[in-house]
């Protein structure tokens, strides 16, 4: 199998190796240039030209002349094809898949690259700013919720020291009542004691309180009948 080159003239209706038959086979963009088609008309009448004889598979695509002349993508004997009539079905899509296709012919490339470029590079740049913004904004948050956590301690503390000082002057005067009436009921508890007995009356009960009476009687009856 030999490849046309670039120098291969078109195939018409005149030609040799249409008339006669031939066993040249062409790439997909040699098999476009050949039928004077591009390359996306070729990919939609792929099954056409595969019934035909062409083989497309991943390595590549194997179309021959004959193949072309089959589906009328290249007139031949018997065959005629307007090319104004092939030029009409072709559409802006088909277009811009041939300019794609074709070698530099990516849109991506040349001019709108460099646009394209510039306008990825702004979004990033924008969304860096954007970025240290929610940064900071996050920092300021921590800040004032830590500055709020230890303004909660502090009053937590003052709280629990105010508490302690109330308990403790609470205990203090509790202690004070508890002991006061102690210190009253003392004289009074003195006041109901039983009185101190006198000597006369230690006399008189002691166990010979009786005899010293009856002796002193008596006595004073003695000296009344003597008299």
């Amino acid at each position: 199998m030999t490849p046309a080159d670039d120098t291969t003239p078109l195939v018409s209706a005149g030609d040799s190796r249409v008339s006669g038959g031939s066993t040249a086979v062409f790439t997909m963009r040699e098999a476009a240039r050949v039928a004077g088609v591009s390359v996306s008309t070729l990919r939609r009448r792929r099954d056409e030209l595969t019934a035909a004889g062409a083989v497309i598979d991943p390595n590549g695509w194997q179309v021959p002349i004959t193949a072309l002349i089959a589906v009328g993508l290249v007139p031949g004997e018997g065959h005629h094809t307007d090319d104004n009539d092939t030029a009409a079905t072709e559409t802006p899509e088909a277009s811009d898949a041939a300019a794609k296709d074709a070698p530099g012919g990516d849109p991506d490339d040349g001019p709108h690259a460099v646009v394209r470029v510039r306008e990825l590079e702004q979004k990033v740049r924008e969304l860096s700013e954007q970025l240290h913004l929610w940064q900071r904004r996050a920092e300021v948050a921590e800040a004032r919720a830590e500055e709020r956590a230890r303004s909660l301690d502090v009053l937590r503390i003052a709280n629990e020291s105010e508490r302690l000082a109330l308990r403790m002057l609470t205990t203090g005067t509790h202690d004070q009542h508890t002991q006061h009436p102690t210190a009253t009921t003392a004289p009074r508890a003195e006041a109901t004691a039983v009185p101190k007995p006198t000597e006369t009356e230690t006399a008189e009960q002691s166990p010979g309180a009786d005899s010293a009476r009856g002796t002193r009687r008596g006595g004073f009856l003695r000296r009344l009948f003597t008299d």
